[in-house]
């Protein structure tokens, strides 16, 4: 892969044993020391559009650290698990016979808090960063200065620095597979856009002319 790759201009190099932080810095490592931006993208967001791209990179000329968002328009809930007497489930005393297998199972949890969700923004990918902001960002990992745990992606890790983190319209078609239905998803928009790109391109060949024009 790494060969056909390269005439791409692209770089293949060995991800992290564990966490995905891990990954970034081998990436970070192979980066051309002319690059004055780095973009980090997930892998496991297939559908950025060319329209998220352009809108980060040109926020990232006037900031050091752009991320794309979209508004959280669901309800927040911040929930617990039950206490011992607040399970209400009865126990069948065949379950220690026959076992569980084949009945449904349904996890219950409690509710604690509603959670405001003004100004809530859920974070996509690709993040733009400064090259010497994130080069900073990773070397404080080195030192000892930042821990991991709790960090879930490179903008959170620049905010550890005191770094402002500013945010640009993002997309919800921009989805992260992580769930199988994530993926079926995923697949009726991809078949969707190449439906959608080869009728634009049969109705150019057609007429000899944009949508545009």
């Amino acid at each position: 892969m790494g060969d056909t790759l390269g005439f791409h201009n692209i770089t293949v190099i060995a991800g992290g044993k564990i966490e995905r932080w891990e990954t970034i810095k081998n990436a970070l490592a192979a980066v051309n020391h002319q690059a004055t931006h780095i973009a980090v993208h997930d892998a496991a967001r297939p559908l950025v559009s060319r329209e998220i791209i352009d809108r980060v990179l040109l926020a990232a000329s006037d900031y050091d650290a752009v991320i794309p968002a979209v508004t959280c328009s669901a309800t927040l809930k911040r929930t617990a698990a039950l206490d011992p007497s607040e399970n209400k489930s009865e126990s069948d005393p065949l379950d220690a016979i026959l076992g569980s297998a084949g009945k449904v199972q349904v996890n219950v949890r409690k509710v604690t808090q509603t959670v405001d969700r003004s100004n809530i923004a859920l974070v996509q990918t690709p993040q733009v960063f400064k090259r010497e902001l994130l080069t900073k960002a990773y070397a404080a990992i080195d030192d000892g200065q930042v821990s991991t745990q709790q960090i879930t992606d490179d903008a959170g890790l620049v905010e550890t620095l005191g770094q402002t983190v500013y945010v640009v319209e993002g997309d919800p078609i921009n989805l992260k597979i992580t769930e199988p239905a994530d993926y079926d998803l995923a697949q009726i928009i991809a078949s969707a856009r190449k439906q959608n790109e080869a009728a634009s391109l049969a109705k150019k060949r057609l007429f000899g002319h944009d949508d545009d024009e």
